[in-house]
C-alpha cells in the first residue's frame, strides 16, 4: 500500500498480519466478509446504493442551477 497510515489502520482495526495487505493487492489472499465493513471503515470509505448516489447528483444540478440560490434569495421558490 502507498499510504502508510492507511495501511497501519486497516491493520490496526482487522488484526492483520503486516503482509496481509499485499497478499491481498496481489490476489494472494481475499478480504472475508467479517473484515470487509472493517477495512472500509479504516479507509473512511462507505458503501451506497447507486440510486442514492443519483439522487445526491441531481441535488447538486437542481442547486447549481437554481438562480434563487446563486443570487443568495435562498431556495427556489422562496422569493
Amino acid at each position: 500500500m502507498a499510504d502508510p497510515k492507511a495501511k497501519a489502520s486497516i491493520l490496526e482495526a482487522t488484526g492483520w498480519d503486516a503482509s496481509m495487505p499485499s497478499k491481498v493487492l496481489s490476489n494472494g489472499a481475499g478480504i472475508t466478509l467479517e473484515h470487509l465493513n472493517t477495512v472500509f471503515t479504516a479507509l473512511g470509505l462507505v458503501v451506497t446504493t447507486k440510486g442514492y448516489m443519483d439522487y445526491l447528483a441531481k441535488g447538486n444540478v437542481i442547486g447549481s442551477n437554481c438562480h434563487c440560490a446563486r443570487e443568495g434569495f435562498g431556495e427556489c421558490g422562496g422569493r
